[in-house]
């Protein structure tokens, strides 16, 4: 089924657009007539990670590895030495934990997602701020993602990709019985 010309028109402006994808804003002002696309760039997003070392401690933690970052923070693997438990630990770039507000958007995001049960949502264990970094330690979940999966092996067969999608599909419904809203979902977000 092809999409409505507007749609078509909306995504060929976003794909040919040099706005970084992490940083866009897109607003549409009337989607049933004339449609206006708005995008603009936010430079906290192009900010430099925090870098850690491996061995390095922070916020009682030693980190043993780098899991990968994105275009809001850095994540490592680390342990707590004192209770022998090895977590994620994502820290916030540099600009955005500079920026009040996305800080406070980081901070109320990190203590809605704390409160978030179910077995198919990541746990957040801790959150907080140290040395000027943002930081939230999380059950660390190993495996690759659904993106690097799809990449590797092509397309998922029909009962495969309906077995996942029921996953993500109770796992966002569980979030939303608990009035919090995915704002980044997509396959690189799926483990």
């Amino acid at each position: 089924m092809d999409s409505p010309p507007e749609l078509a028109s909306l995504h060929r402006k976003l794909r040919s657009s040099d706005v970084p994808t992490q940083s866009r804003y897109i607003e549409i002002v009337d989607a049933s007539s004339d449609l206006e696309l708005l995008v603009e760039s936010d430079p906290a997003y192009s900010s430099d990670p925090v870098q850690l070392g491996i061995g390095e401690e922070f916020a009682g933690f030693v980190v043993t590895g780098r899991l990968g970052s994105g275009g809001m923070a850095t994540v490592y693997r680390a342990r707590h030495p004192e209770q022998e438990t090895v977590v994620a630990l994502k820290l916030l770039n540099r600009g955005l934990v500079e920026d009040p507000r996305h800080l406070q958007r980081f901070r109320r995001e990190a203590r809605l997602a704390a409160r978030l049960r179910h077995q198919r949502i990541v746990a957040i264990h801790t959150y907080g701020e140290e040395n000027g970094c943002a930081y939230l330690t999380m059950q660390l979940v190993e495996g690759p993602t659904l993106d690097e999966v799809v990449q590797r092996e092509g397309p998922l067969q029909p009962l495969r990709a309906a077995e996942v999608v029921t996953q993500i599909a109770q796992a966002i419904d569980a979030a939303h019985s608990q009035r919090v809203v995915h704002r980044d979902l997509k396959p690189s977000n799926v483990m």
